[in-house]
């Protein structure tokens, strides 16, 4: 049995309490997609349905998550929003855990693996993550997983193991459609693992595609089934392929926060580290060297995530890229990093032993110093006006929203409620509205003009320009105003003849 690791352990504690404290003042942070996940959480434990919270079924996100929060509430009895400070925590925990535990396999050394675990400890880009109701967080964990079980399936493959690795995969893919790289990554990972004999590999790799897969095609069946289609409606992207390569330069220009103003020299860096990690790979490949090792499936998932997110967004509209949706690749690539430079730093202390040591240190120190300092800058933040989002002391304190909680009836009549943010409506003040149309969707927005006699909920400090603003709906309705704060207003809207 193999000698517990209280290195990791400790360092796993610390980064849950450090979550902990991080949403210690208004809980856990809350977004849009966040209250869909809840509401849909909610939904399928109080009545059986995985609907949101405007009874529409789930299928712009995968199932596993809203499934993973309605079980927490089943297990806690308290809602996820309740507790959700306490679920990162121990899926952080975990992550910074397992980490640990791959690197001190790979490297003997302590110092390494510590430099790993402050690394991801006190990380701005991943506590950004963890503070927030967001699926990420369980898509992390089990990215982690994943390099884990394919580790070691790889020290003695078979069928079974092939299959644990599979169903890995196939979860990643019930929390987020971005889950199709771990099928990309293992199939690759195993029709390239030459020391096993063609037909074994070809057999591997179909077990593991079609068994992976399966949870994939299975959660498209069932959104084609209930909506016709697969993955909810999607637009046509607005951006280049070159420019979100930008973006994911832009993405390392802020996990390297000691590279202040160096924001042109992090994009290229950004690529330079994209084309040298293909290339390594490649040569991994040709030479067969260490090729099933952690290090590899870590780097191999990395970049194939990467690459799958920048490729998807210059096809289908994302947001724009940002650390959120790159963060998965964060903890695999800081482990390829770190052991990268363990490795370098004891191959030269042969050479120049004190100058290696000092170099290598200061790098070390100046990383984890900026890391820190940004964190705390965000802690301070966090505890003073809340996680931005809508359990922050802005939208907790906003009069609009105040005014909708204590005078409910003031939407009494049985029309329909358009919102610019009807997300925030919902959360803040348990009003069930619909969405403004995106002015690219012209269907939708035909609709909402000839819609005759319904509320319009206003948040005058929301500025989304895909959806059609006041003075469009000016232009085609009369809107007569029912109460206004300082920060929104309740309008009764009716065609102009």
């Amino acid at each position: 049995m193999k000698k517990f690791d209280i290195d990791s352990f400790f360092a796993a504690v610390c980064g849950f309490f450090i979550v902990y404290l991080f949403t210690h003042h208004s809980s856990i942070g809350v977004s849009p997609d966040s209250v869909v996940y809840t509401s849909a959480a909610r939904n399928l434990y109080y009545h059986g349905k995985l609907e949101a919270y405007n009874h529409m079924p789930l299928v712009d996100f995968p199932v596993l998550y809203p499934l993973f929060l309605s079980l927490s509430l089943f297990i806690a009895r308290l809602d996820p929003v309740v507790t959700g400070g306490i679920i990162n925590g121990l899926l952080f925990a975990s992550v910074i855990y397992m980490c640990g535990h791959i690197m001190k396999q790979i490297m003997r050394p302590r110092l390494v693996k510590w430099a790993l675990l402050l690394g991801l400890m006190l990380s701005p880009a991943l506590l950004d993550i963890y503070t927030m109701l967001w699926s990420e967080t369980l898509f992390i964990a089990l990215s982690v997983v994943f390099i884990l079980v394919t580790g070691w399936y790889f020290k003695q493959p078979s069928i079974a193991r092939v299959m644990v690795v599979a169903i890995c995969a196939g979860l990643a893919c019930l929390t987020r459609y971005a889950g199709v790289t771990f099928i990309f990554t293992g199939c690759f990972l195993i029709f390239f693992h030459l020391p096993l004999r063609s037909k074994k590999r070809i057999t591997h790799c179909i077990v593991f595609g079609l068994t992976s897969s399966a949870f994939f095609i299975g959660n498209l069946i069932r959104n084609a089934i209930i909506t016709g289609t697969f993955t909810g409606n999607r637009e046509k992207s607005t951006t280049s392929f070159f420019t979100n390569l930008y973006y994911y330069g832009k993405v390392l220009y802020y996990w390297l926060p000691f590279m202040k103003n160096s924001e042109v020299l992090v994009s290229v860096f950004a690529i330079v580290f994209l084309v040298t990690a293909i290339a390594i790979i490649i040569w991994r490949i040709r030479t067969n060297y260490n090729h099933e090792s952690y290090q590899n499936i870590a780097m191999v998932f990395g970049i194939v995530y990467i690459l799958f997110i920048v490729i998807t967004a210059s096809i289908s509209r994302y947001e724009t890229i940002n650390n959120r949706l790159l963060i998965p690749a964060y903890a695999p690539l800081l482990l390829v990093t770190v052991y990268a430079f363990g490795r370098l730093s004891f191959k030269l202390m042969f050479f120049r032993k004190t100058l290696t040591i000092v170099m290598l240190s200061a790098a070390f120190l100046l990383f984890i110093a900026s890391q820190a300092l940004e964190s705390y800058g965000m802690y301070r933040e966090y505890n003073t006006w809340g996680i931005p989002g809508y359990t922050d002391d802005g939208w907790r304190n906003s009069p609009i929203t105040q005014y909708l909680k204590q005078h409910p009836q003031v939407l009494n009549k049985p029309a329909a409620i358009y919102s610019n943010a009807h997300e925030a409506a919902y959360f803040t003040a348990n009003v069930a509205a619909e969405s403004l149309p995106h002015t690219v969707d012209k269907e939708d927005v035909e609709t909402f003009l000839t819609a005759d006699g319904h509320y319009l909920l206003w948040y005058g400090h929301i500025d989304d320009p895909d959806l059609v603003n006041t003075s469009f709906i000016r232009q085609h309705k009369n809107l007569t105003e029912v109460y206004s704060t300082s920060d929104g207003a309740i309008y009764w809207c009716t065609n102009k003849k």
